[in-house]
């Protein structure tokens, strides 16, 4: 089976889509945490904030040994939190970088406990890739698009596989000189921040099939006396015997299914404009086709 693209110009048949992609495949390594500082507790009660490495990804909440009445006062970079007077801190409250404190007072004792919010590994959202069908001999291109929780820039790192073998570049682009039919390429895309990396993307196994013929010729829009010509060209990047056939065209056209010569003898009973489409085959059965109007105007004592 084949893996193509098309161009406008031009229809294939026989197509299988690029390989999908996956989520980070079993074995692979955990994404980095920015992490906060170790966490710090002071007075006669125990105070701990969880998570010990908080980020704005999760709420805070605390833990404590006070009994009785309890009452909380939160504190972003030594500033009060007006309202927040609870055991849990909501995830809007606090960017990364803050210092956020708690004091808990129980009766007479007092204790207090302080976190730094860490950073927020970035994520990838998508990895479209293009041609949207692949072969042997096209360029395979990534855009990846990222979303990073704190805000920050992201960025990637590209690490390609060829049979197994990593590509040295680190690069959106794999040359499609690079692989040949019947090569297993992957993809591992790792965004990162200034802080850290974040999970990496894994493609699946893309099996590069055949390159598909390519019609490089254009049809001519004028006959040359009576009689209608065009030969067309293909290219083929394996060299394999391509045949020609007609699946649209106007009663009498012709086309020699070895050359791709088409013929057809014009006559003032085909005025109008008329559908041609051709179709070029490699062995595999692989198409390319070919399609355009022809008009034929008849003037007065001839063409």
């Amino acid at each position: 089976m084949i893996v193509m693209f098309g161009f406008p110009a031009c229809s294939r048949e026989e197509k299988t889509p690029l390989s999908g992609t996956s989520p980070q495949q079993e074995g692979q390594a955990a994404p980095v945490s920015g992490g906060s500082a170790p966490q710090k507790s002071t007075g006669d009660l125990t105070v701990k904030i969880l998570p010990e490495s908080p980020t704005v990804m999760t709420d805070l909440q605390v833990v404590n040994s006070g009994t009785g009445k309890i009452t909380f006062q939160w504190q972003r970079n030594n500033q009060v939190i007006s309202g927040e007077n609870g055991a849990r801190l909501a995830k809007n409250q606090f960017v990364k970088g803050d210092v956020i404190s708690l004091i808990v007072m129980s009766d007479s004792t007092e204790g207090m406990a302080s976190v730094t919010i860490g950073n927020s590994p970035p994520k990838v959202v998508s990895v479209p890739f293009s041609p949207e069908y692949i072969h042997a001999g096209a360029d395979i291109t990534v855009k990846p698009v990222g979303y990073d929780p704190d805000g920050d820039e992201v960025g990637f790192h590209y690490k390609w596989s060829i049979n197994g073998k990593e590509v040295t570049e680190d690069s959106p682009v794999l040359a499609g000189n690079r692989f040949k039919r019947g090569d297993i390429v992957t993809l591992k895309v790792i965004p990162y921040d200034k802080d850290g990396e974040g999970e990496p993307f894994v493609s699946q196994n893309m099996v590069i099939p055949k390159a598909p013929p390519r019609i490089t010729s254009t049809p001519p829009q004028n006959v040359q006396g009576d009689v209608y010509t065009y030969h067309v060209v293909v290219e083929d990047p394996e060299g394999d015997t391509i045949t020609f056939s007609l699946a649209s065209a106007p009663p009498g056209m012709t086309i020699d299914s070895k050359t791709g010569v088409i013929t057809w003898r014009v006559s003032e009973k085909y005025a109008g404009t008329h559908v041609v489409e051709i179709v070029a085959q490699d062995p595999l059965g692989i198409r390319v086709t070919q399609k355009y109007p022809l008009s034929i105007t008849m003037k007065e004592g001839g063409k």
